[in-house]
């Protein structure tokens, strides 16, 4: 078979794999929404506000604390996200959609990895509230 040939089967081909890759990440896209919705909109509500006093507002200082370790890590060990029934990357993949969705007042923060999920998440985080007002803090001085 000419050299040719062969590359323009694999051309014909292209645009159906592209099409599939742009499937995948929807899909991926969605299941993260879908986690949102399954396991924290009860307090965050869908549009990432919350439903109680004591609950943050997402859209309020979710960037704050995903730009520097600390805050980081009390996003992942804070009850509703490390217990939540799903696996380290789809928890990196909510947070993530969370950050790109409604963080309107710090954006640019790094998005998280699976790695990252895993290494903070087995740590409990009994109390956090005194932490997220300690960490807020620090934002204020």
């Amino acid at each position: 078979m000419p050299l040719a040939f062969a590359n323009w089967r694999v051309l014909r081909k292209l645009p159906m794999m592209l099409f599939g890759l742009m499937l995948i990440t929807e899909v991926a896209i969605a299941d993260a929404r879908i986690d949102y919705l399954l396991h924290c909109s009860g307090c965050h509500l869908e549009n990432g506000s919350s439903s109680l006093p004591d609950v943050p507002d997402l859209r309020e200082t979710l960037g704050y604390f995903a730009s520097f370790e600390a805050g980081r890590s009390y996003l992942i060990r804070v009850p509703g996200a490390s217990q939540a029934p799903i696996s380290d990357a789809a928890l990196a993949d909510v947070i993530n959609w969370m950050l790109l969705n409604y963080e309107l007042k710090h954006p640019g923060a790094p998005l998280f990895n699976a790695e990252e999920i895993s290494a903070n998440r087995r740590v409990p985080l009994y109390a956090p509230d005194p932490l997220r007002v300690s960490l807020l803090k620090g934002a204020k001085s």
